[in-house]
């Protein structure tokens, strides 16, 4: 029998990780928010993480979605991951715009402060 990969990198650095569980929030907000986190370290991931601008198009996160070594192989799962990051995109970009910035201009901080500022999250 063949060994299962498994995806076990994650996109939030030790210190992102510290960073939203220090927040003081509700569970599920600081869940929301490594949600978005994951979902803005994606999209830096596949444009260019030093890339500024709006979100990747559908067609560049399909495109990276079928080259990535683990996605590749659960072409199922590519249109729900991609469903989520819509999702998240609209969100981020709605905190962007609220800053005067870019999407890609976004930090986890940025994250953060916005949920600190705007309590419908809770």
């Amino acid at each position: 029998m063949e060994a299962q990969e498994s995806w076990s990198i994650s996109l939030l650095t030790k210190n992102e990780l510290e960073l939203i569980e220090s927040f003081q929030a509700p569970a599920l907000v600081r869940h929301r928010l490594r949600i978005l986190s994951h979902s803005l370290n994606f999209f830096k991931l596949m444009v260019n993480p030093s890339t500024k601008g709006p979100l990747p198009s559908h067609d560049i996160q399909m495109k990276w979605c079928l080259q990535h070594p683990y996605l590749k192989k659960d072409k199922n799962f590519i249109p729900i991951l991609l469903q989520q990051l819509d999702k998240a995109g609209d969100e981020i970009e709605q905190i962007a715009e609220r800053k005067s910035r870019t999407p890609l201009e976004i930090s986890i901080t940025d994250l953060i402060n916005a949920f600190s500022t705007d309590n419908s999250h809770y």
